[in-house]
């Protein structure tokens, strides 16, 4: 009976000792995860959390840990957008000035009747009409740089439309104006009966900066392909051109494949553009109903 006694009595003893040490530790643990908050409180974001174990305290240290680096991600982008956001007001603001000026310019002289001949004032009047067609395609620009940043949740209205029809018309139109600007096309595949949901103007907008971006950089004497294939239960249209020398030479934002990018996410599809040292391929995704 003793030793049934004292043998209890030392396992009672083992496991109080146990206990203790586990409570200390992890009363240990809850210290640390204590002082490591008053340093992410003192503003120190990349300070790491300690994750210890498996249980529910481990748990709680790893979601503080994540929250901490999405905070971290969010303040990046942030600051990342208020650096773009900076940048594209300072240009906009010199690239509009310029025009502006001089279509005022232009326009007191005509209502101020200081033109010397209707020879000239047809000549006013025509360089006016060209500052304010420059304005509007910086104001397009402006459009597009708050379509790509705009951080906010939005909802695009997308309607169901049949696709062979919308992409023939769309991408015929501006196929039509690169063959008209002396490009020679070549047309690979036809695109396929299906369906499409999407928001027409944004559809345009898309195409439309494709093909202004081979305009204004694609090689003349080298012909430009524009395909059509089923890929992963969607659709996929591909328009590839050769770049011209010159061009490479041009600074760019790309804002408008930042632009074409997020129309295609707004769409639920897909934007890639593929780049090599002579050639240029944009190759977009769209799901299919």
């Amino acid at each position: 009976l003793l030793v049934n006694v004292a043998a209890a009595a030392v396992a009672g003893v083992v496991v109080a000792i146990v206990l203790i040490l586990l409570i200390r530790r992890k009363t240990a643990y809850i210290a640390q995860l204590e002082r490591e908050l008053k340093i992410l409180e003192g503003g120190d974001l990349h300070y790491q959390i300690t994750v210890r174990g498996s249980d529910e305290l481990a748990s709680l240290a790893q979601g503080i840990d994540d929250m901490r680096r999405s905070i971290i991600e969010r303040e990046q982008g942030e600051a990342a957008a208020r650096a773009a956001n900076h940048a594209l007001v300072t240009a906009m603001s010199h690239d509009l000035r310029s025009p502006l000026t001089a279509l005022i310019g232009y326009l007191d002289l005509i209502c101020g009747g200081k033109c010397d001949s209707p020879e000239q004032e047809k000549h006013f009047i025509e360089v006016g009409r060209r500052k304010a067609y420059q304005i509007k395609a910086l104001s397009d620009k402006l459009f597009e740089y708050f379509l790509v940043y705009d951080t906010t949740s939005r909802t695009v209205g997308l309607e169901e439309v049949d696709g062979r029809e919308l992409l023939s018309q769309v991408v015929e139109e501006g196929l039509f104006d690169l063959e008209s600007g002396g490009f020679q096309i070549v047309r690979e595949g036809v695109c396929p009966a299906c369906r499409l949901r999407v928001n027409i103007g944004l559809f345009r907008r898309l195409f439309t900066n494709l093909f202004t971006n081979v305009e204004k950089y694609a090689d003349h004497r080298a012909a430009v392909s524009v395909g059509y294939a089923q890929e992963g239960g969607g659709l996929v249209v591909s328009l590839c051109n050769r770049v011209a020398k010159d061009s490479r030479r041009v600074e760019s934002t790309e804002i408008g494949l930042k632009t074409c990018e997020k129309i295609m996410e707004d769409h639920g599809g897909r934007f890639e553009a593929v780049r090599t040292q002579d050639g240029f391929c944009a190759r977009m995704w769209f799901p299919v109903d």
